[in-house]
């Protein structure tokens, strides 16, 4: 879906929205353990995802909400009002004139939603003079607490688009959000594009999940349903955080922690700028997800593969055949692989090896580990499918022999390393395109006999004639 920062008026256009959260009791998978090395004999063992998965989170958002005018500007010849408002930990401000609060008024005085009293009389002299303007923030005050007051946990759209509830609150966003797939969901979902989501709209969502349906002030337009039926059937996700606040708000959403286990049918993720350590239930799209691409999220491969292997230590590759001559006392824990990831993009991250759990994606194709700080070729020999491998922008020098490492490697970009030898290669006889640009090489050296096997060569990312 195309991005458009400034259309308030459609949730997936806005950067400053909300997220999901945990369902309580999903279970990680099922892990065949033995009973005893002896027996030979084997276990179900159901490992609870909130135990496993479990990180620090936020406290619990607090449902009270506040406002208060603070200040004052002079535009032209015109008084504008600051107003702050807070809700839990949330805090945001907004600002309007006397005119706004006028015409929020008679929407209000329409539905029979506010006493005609609240309001301040408008003021014809002197409007902008210091005095005026100080009394009349006070009593402004005064009618936005009524306001609030009155309306409860689920404020009318008038006072949630005044107060721009819709964009920064938890309550306002999911509404706005299920109000929104309400009416644009089964559209959306036709066009089988791919959809942005906020991680503060994810996170809203999650904070509803835990709290449990409103008491009241819920329509079948509003109803958290809508967002979960659209969920549980969207197949293309994006999750884009935004570094700092979100616009005036004190809202840091890159830091938000939000579910993935309501998209019960997602092929295709990407996310940026979020916290691996606050993503959950990523494993719970282990079946259907084909594609994946986190950037400036992790440190390390196994927070998005398994990041349970700290605390399941020994583990095996579920459907894999046990060798006979593992000298283990038992067999290891049998976990689930990804069974349709073919691409996996990690580039621009801050990985620093490539580590074990790749063995549990048998169908990779394409692995993308650009720009990170990767010093060696490593744990690659199980991708069997594996066709295309980016290692550019990293700190790779000397390599180890690849053949064993790279086998079925047909296109190769080792682009803005520290490379001074191109021997290791020699042996990489299904390899078609080779990119050694911004390396330690002298274009001499590529012209070996060590090289000759190569059929395409990529050279300062200019082809070379192919090599006799």
């Amino acid at each position: 879906m195309p991005r458009c920062v400034e259309a308030q008026n459609d949730p997936f256009h806005v950067r400053e929205m909300l997220t999901v959260e945990v369902f309580q009791g999903h279970s990680f998978g099922t892990l065949s353990v033995p009973v005893d090395g002896a027996s030979g004999r084997e276990r179900k063992k159901t490992f609870n995802m909130e135990r496993l998965l479990q990180t620090p989170q936020e406290e619990e958002e607090e449902e009270s909400r506040g406002v208060s005018v603070v200040g004052s500007e002079l535009l032209d010849s015109y008084t504008v009002y600051i107003i702050e408002v807070t809700s839990g930990r949330h805090q945001w401000t907004v600002k309007h004139r006397y005119s706004d609060f006028r015409e929020l008024h008679d929407k209000l005085a329409i539905k029979q939603q506010t006493l005609k009293e609240l309001l301040p009389p408008k003021t014809v002299m002197g409007k902008n003079a210091p005095a005026v303007v100080a009394r009349r923030a006070q009593q402004l005050q005064v009618y936005l607490r009524g306001i609030l007051g009155q309306q409860g946990t689920c404020c009318s759209a008038p006072v949630a688009d005044f107060l721009l509830m819709h964009v920064y609150d938890l309550v306002g966003v999911t509404t706005y959000l299920a109000e929104y797939l309400f009416n644009k969901g089964e559209e959306m979902l036709e066009k089988d594009e791919e959809v942005s989501f906020s991680p503060l709209q994810l996170h809203a969502i999650a904070w509803h999940l835990r709290r449990g349906p409103l008491p009241y002030g819920v329509t079948s337009q509003s109803d958290l349903g809508n967002i979960l039926d659209f969920a549980c059937r969207l197949k293309y996700l994006k999750v884009e955080g935004t570094l700092g606040t979100l616009g005036s708000s004190n809202i840091e959403d890159c830091r938000l922690p939000f579910d993935l286990s309501i998209f019960k049918a997602l092929q295709q993720l990407k996310v940026s700028d979020c916290d691996i350590a606050g993503i959950s239930g990523l494993e719970m799209c282990k079946g259907t997800l084909t594609s994946v691409s986190m950037h400036h999220c992790t440190s390390t491969i196994q927070d998005v593969l398994f990041r349970e292997v700290a605390v399941l230590g020994d583990w095996e590759v579920q459907g894999t055949a046990v060798n006979p001559e593992d000298k283990r006392p038992g067999p290891a824990a049998r976990v689930p692989p990804w069974s349709e990831l073919t691409m996996l993009d990690l580039s621009d991250n801050s990985i620093s090896y490539i580590d074990t759990t790749l063995k549990l994606t048998p169908k990779l194709q394409h692995l993308d580990l650009r720009n990170n700080n990767i010093k060696s070729i490593e744990n690659l020999q199980h991708l069997s499918s594996l066709s295309h491998l980016d290692l550019s922008g990293n700190k790779l020098a000397a390599l180890p022999p690849l053949r064993g490492r790279l086998g079925n490697v047909r296109v190769l970009c080792l682009a803005a390393n520290g490379i001074c030898s191109v021997t290791p290669l020699v042996c990489l006889y299904s390899l078609v395109s080779l990119n050694l640009a911004s390396n330690a090489l002298n274009e001499s050296c590529i012209y070996t006999r060590s090289i000759e096997k190569v059929k395409g060569l990529s050279l300062l990312c200019v082809p070379l004639p192919q090599l006799q």
